[in-house]
Order: structure tokens, then C-alpha cells, then sequence
């Protein structure tokens, strides 16, 4: 797979999986729309990740309904008006490479 130029080096790292099974995301409103796809890179360009750059060219998400309902329930007591709803991309062999990539706050959080 030929990843984006803005990507750091070694990024996908090497220890990122080939994606199996539905992801779920959270996103904006009702319907997905592209602008809940862009990645933190995309989005802020100018920002410096140092060494979370990697992280900030993929998109977060769960690999399970519960995992994603739980994180949704954080950020809305957080930070009610930024995500509203839950997607899920149900296919098989998505494109891209996946990553668990904890934080404090969400073990359970999976970049793509």
C-alpha cells in the first residue's frame, strides 16, 4: 500500500495489523459524512504531533460496539457537542493498518 507523503517515517509501524472485523468510530451528526474521516494531521496541519505524529495521520477508533459506546459516554460528559453518534464500517480487509494505542483514558482505543 503506497501511504500519504504527509506521513512520518515508519509510519504505519511495523507492529500495525492488517484490519479484520467491523471498526467503529464516532462522528458528527446522523449520516457519516467525509469531513468525520479526516485525521488530526488533515485537520491541523500546522500542529506539532512530535512523537504522536504517526497517531495524528490515522483516525481513532474501537474494535467493539461496548468499547465504543463507552468512549462515546466519556467525551459526551466531557464535551457534549463534539461527536453525536457511532458508525461502523463493516467490511472485511479495510484498507490501511490498524494499532492499539492506549491512552489514560481509553485502553481500548485503536488507530486505523
Amino acid at each position: 500500500m503506497i501511504w500519504p507523503p504527509y506521513f512520518p517515517a515508519l509510519c504505519p509501524p511495523i507492529e500495525a495489523t492488517e484490519v479484520e472485523g467491523p471498526l467503529y468510530r464516532l462522528i458528527s451528526g446522523k449520516v457519516p459524512k467525509p469531513s468525520d474521516f479526516h485525521s488530526y494531521e488533515l485537520l491541523y496541519p500546522d500542529r506539532d504531533w512530535g512523537d504522536k505524529a504517526c497517531q495524528a495521520c490515522g483516525l481513532s477508533t474501537h474494535r467493539s460496539l461496548q468499547d465504543g459506546l463507552e468512549n462515546y459516554q466519556r467525551l459526551q460528559r466531557r464535551i457534549p457537542s463534539l461527536r453525536k453518534k457511532i458508525a461502523v464500517a463493516k467490511a472485511n480487509h479495510l484498507p490501511g493498518k490498524i494499532l492499539n494505542t492506549p491512552s489514560r483514558e481509553d485502553r481500548n482505543h485503536y488507530t486505523w
